[in-house]
């Protein structure tokens, strides 16, 4: 008589045995575990440290910054050929800059920003008309418009014409009114007039 067949599990024979784990094949393309990589533990002495150290940073590019800001600008190098000539006779020149110094209002009547430019003048003046010698430099007009502009009003400085625009380009002034500060020859500050001059003109004379 045949053997009986042993009977069989859905899952194979019933005598099979589970295979030892090294035994087993290594199916294609698996790939053993990655093992998990330490995290170093964060301390609150860390967030501390790490905190300072960025506020550390923060402080000292702002104080960087402050000390740009307020620093005077390096003096420009004097203008020896500066020959303009005055609205009522003489002339500013090379030599007179490099004497003490002189305090360079620019300005024109057809700007809207110069219609106080008098008055403005005047203040400076009298301020600083004791340290410094204050001047207006006309940019670019004939001398029949500025007589019309200064004909009700009392400049009390001497006023200089810059007809080709030579001196204002060459002292950084590209918006009107302008101011250039001259000590000993060298342009101490070149450009726009400030709304504080003052402040400008005491940063570098006293």
């Amino acid at each position: 008589m045949p053997r009986a067949r042993r009977a069989r599990g859905a899952g194979g024979d019933a005598d099979a045995r589970p295979m030892p784990a090294q035994c087993r094949a290594r199916r294609p393309g698996a790939a053993d575990p990655e093992p998990a990589r330490a995290r170093r533990p964060v301390t609150e002495e860390g967030r501390v440290d790490e905190t300072r150290r960025r506020t550390g940073i923060a402080s000292a590019a702002a104080m960087l910054a402050a000390v740009l800001l307020l620093a005077p600008a390096a003096p420009a190098p004097a203008q020896p050929n500066v020959r303009l000539p005055g609205l009522h006779g003489g002339q500013l020149t090379g030599a007179e800059l490099a004497r003490g110094v002189t305090v360079v209002v620019v300005w024109a009547s057809w700007s809207p920003r110069c219609r106080d430019i008098v008055e403005r003048t005047n203040a400076l003046a009298g301020r600083w008309g004791g340290r410094a010698r204050v001047v207006a430099v006309n940019f670019q007009e004939d001398s029949s418009a500025i007589e019309a502009f200064l004909r009700d009003k009392k400049l009390s400085v001497p006023v200089f014409l810059d007809r080709d625009g030579e001196f204002s380009k060459a002292h950084a002034v590209t918006a009107l009114p302008g101011l250039v500060v001259f000590q000993d020859g060298a342009a101490r500050y070149q450009g726009k007039l400030p709304a504080d001059p003052d402040a400008t003109l005491r940063q570098i004379l006293d």
